[in-house]
């Protein structure tokens, strides 16, 4: 919810966004289910910490977490991370959960060869 919240305010770091929520949670250790921290990465991003933390109450962010989520497997993402590739058009999965640089390479250049 926390991701889908601040996209929201910043489209364009979605990128920046996921990191940050990934290493405070994943490397310093932050709960998951510990609003304030996500208080925090929004003031860091310039972004009014409370209104954030009040929207992950919201039943309207709820609703647009679960329409994510249903996006996602309707695109065949079962793990993080999932990499998509596009060519002519046409979406495909490169790679799923951790890989290599080889593999991801080997994969990468399947598709654009």
């Amino acid at each position: 919810m926390a991701f889908n919240a601040l996209k929201e305010l910043q489209p364009n770091n979605q990128v920046i966004i996921a990191s940050t929520i990934q290493k405070a949670i994943y490397l310093n250790g932050n709960e998951p289910m510990d609003t304030t921290i996500y208080g925090t990465i929004a003031s860091s991003l310039g972004e009014d910490n409370m209104q954030v933390i009040k929207s992950l109450k919201s039943q309207k962010q709820l609703q647009e977490t679960q329409l994510s989520f249903q996006k996602s497997k309707t695109a065949g993402v079962t793990g993080f991370p999932t990499v998509f590739i596009e060519v002519d058009g046409k979406q495909s999965i490169l790679t799923r959960g951790y890989s290599s640089y080889e593999k991801f390479e080997k994969a990468l250049k399947k598709y654009l060869n």
